[in-house]
């Protein structure tokens, strides 16, 4: 290992802690994350080193509107939830649903189980939130269930129950979506004990019918590997953001992959491979350059433009692109050469409130809370979320 992989190294293990032998929620993203590290590992070590912020973009700063008596600023969610890290060295976290504008923890909620993890969290428009669970036997993930769950005008947890179709016995789930109206909720998939996440599951919220979209090979011998799941025209466009590889066997006959890209198939409940839907954008159109990478990426309700956050100086922070020529429309937070940077973010139903979140350009071998900052940017300024401070995990509104 040279000096700049040790010093990679030595941010990710102080920003994320060394995990216990069990699965955890943040090693399950920890994955994602190291895989796009070592990918872009010679390029990228300073702008790594420089951190990042949490922060959410409000919808007057992503789409512009005027204010008039018929049509009312959109006000931004009531709620929001969070997994909150309270010890990595423990593996202590806890599921939380806050008020947004105090912060004040309105109603709390766990995975049910021994061993309970929460692995991703997704909302629809009413605020009805869906979390998978993992189920693990000795350390190992055995399968996942998902749950539902809505809160009062309170923010207390309401009719908290097993989504219809949402045991995943024998499969390891990731990340969710779900569709404004809650109707259809998407999520990674995988065979719990072997392979990367290949295959995106859409579950039928009301009658718990599953369709599958295979993502494990496209043309030219490319294996993609989901991450980021939205929907787009109701529900009826599914847009899937991951990123390539050659797949293996493939050798020198695999074309150069794109890095990471986002694909868009319809009609969304169909099923099939993505294979058979079409690019929207690949990270040369999102970065500008060759130095960085895409952390989180998210298609507009309407299926007009995409919201992607970056991590490639000189362009460090988040834009929108055109869904139809992956081209840059706009910047809606420029982080600068020494950060604030981005951990991930989280869209809400509207697509116009963007949760934010990261750790700080300081390098230290002890993980310190004042290294996470949550917020959101109200016309590019940041407007602080409480917990302020803390080490979030997941989160959505």
């Amino acid at each position: 290992m040279n000096e700049m992989e040790t010093q990679l190294s030595r941010l990710f293990n102080a920003a994320v802690g060394e995990p216990p032998n069990q699965v955890t929620a943040w090693a399950a993203r920890r994955q994602a994350i190291k895989r796009r590290i070592i990918a872009c590992v010679s390029a990228t070590a300073a702008l790594a080193i420089a951190g990042s912020i949490g922060l959410a973009v409000s919808a007057s700063a992503i789409v512009p509107h005027k204010v008039t008596s018929s049509h009312p600023a959109l006000a931004r969610p009531k709620f929001y939830f969070t997994e909150d890290v309270l010890s990595t060295k423990k593996n202590i976290v806890e599921n939380v649903v806050r008020s947004s504008a105090t912060g004040a923890i309105t109603g709390r909620v766990s995975c049910p189980g021994p061993h309970p993890v929460t692995v991703g969290v997704a909302a629809s428009a009413d605020q009805t939130f869906f979390i998978d669970c993992q189920v693990s036997k000795n350390g190992a993930w055995t399968g996942t269930r998902v749950y539902r769950f809505g809160v009062t005008s309170s923010g207390r947890i309401s009719g908290f129950g097993l989504l219809p179709g949402g045991n995943l016995t024998g499969l390891r789930g990731a990340n969710l979506a779900v569709t404004a109206d809650g109707s259809l909720l998407g999520i990674d998939v995988a065979k719990a004990k072997k392979g990367p996440i290949s295959e995106v599951l859409l579950i039928n919220t009301k009658t718990g019918r599953h369709t599958i979209w295979h993502a494990d090979n496209l043309p030219g011998g490319i294996t993609f590997l989901p991450y980021d799941l939205s929907f787009a025209h109701g529900g009826r466009e599914l847009a899937v953001f991951g990123y390539d590889s050659c797949a293996a066997g493939v050798g020198s006959h695999c074309r150069k992959d794109p890095g990471q890209e986002m694909r868009a198939v319809s009609p969304a409940g169909k099923g099939g491979n993505l294979s058979s839907g079409h690019r929207i954008f690949v990270q040369s159109q999102a970065e500008g350059t060759s130095h960085g990478w895409v952390q989180d990426a998210f298609m507009s309700p309407d299926g007009s433009t995409v919201l992607v956050g970056l991590r490639a100086y000189p362009a460090n922070g988040v834009f929108q692109l055109s869904a139809a020529t992956g081209r840059r429309l706009r910047t809606l937070f420029r982080a600068g050469k020494h950060g604030p940077g981005i951990r991930s973010m989280a869209v809400d139903a509207t697509g116009r409130f963007v949760l934010y979140n990261g750790f700080s350009a300081q390098i230290t071998p002890v993980p310190n809370k004042h290294l996470f900052v949550n917020g959101w940017i109200d016309h590019k300024k940041l407007r602080p979320l409480n917990p302020a401070h803390g080490y979030i995990e997941l989160f959505a509104w």
